[in-house]
């Protein structure tokens, strides 16, 4: 195999850190019991936003974060084109309500052009937990993506780039483990 090939399977090996915990099962990670609040006020549940048959890009973010201030700009190009419509974007705000101002900023400062959620970062703790076995520990940005049936597949922390996510998404399903090594 030629290095390019090699290095760019580590690359995206790396980028993608997939979840083994419930994904391996194939159970859904989103516990129905998470509540967050849309930007307009309505409360929602994980179970309202993920395994609807399409792949979810889970973003959590903060409005003081500088990593997610430089981030989203990717995530808000391809909202823009509308890249690949098996993919949702979908941002969380941990900032709580009681930073709404900040919210607000973040979002009109960048442009935010797809669902944003607000949390204090308990829901997403739970989803995380839930998913991977771990605590989150408010990260952020922290990336999660979501397979067609809700079950949480991959996660990172940091950034990331949405062209490492449709790789990953053509490889899982191609039929090909993006965790594992080409022979």
């Amino acid at each position: 195999m030629n290095r390019s090939l090699l290095a760019l399977l580590l690359l995206l090996q790396l980028a993608l850190s997939p979840v083994v915990a419930n994904a391996a099962q194939g159970a859904p990670a989103a516990p129905g019991s998470g509540r967050l609040t849309s930007l307009d006020g309505h409360a929602t549940r994980w179970a309202e936003q993920l395994g609807n048959g399409q792949w979810v890009l889970l973003k959590v973010w903060a409005s003081d974060c500088a990593v997610c201030n430089r981030s989203i700009v990717d995530l808000v190009d391809f909202a823009a084109r509308r890249a690949d419509p098996r993919l949702r974007l979908l941002g969380v705000a941990i900032d709580g309500y009681s930073n709404r101002r900040g919210v607000d900023g973040f979002i009109r400062r960048h442009g935010v052009n797809f669902p944003t959620l607000i949390d204090d970062g308990h829901a997403v703790d739970a989803l995380y937990r839930a998913g991977t076995g771990m605590d989150w520990n408010g990260f952020t940005p922290t990336f999660l993506l979501f397979d067609p049936s809700g079950a949480l597949v991959a996660k990172r922390i940091g950034p990331l780039r949405t062209e490492s996510v449709l790789r990953f998404i053509a490889a899982h399903e191609d039929g090909h483990d993006a965790r594992q090594s080409p022979d």
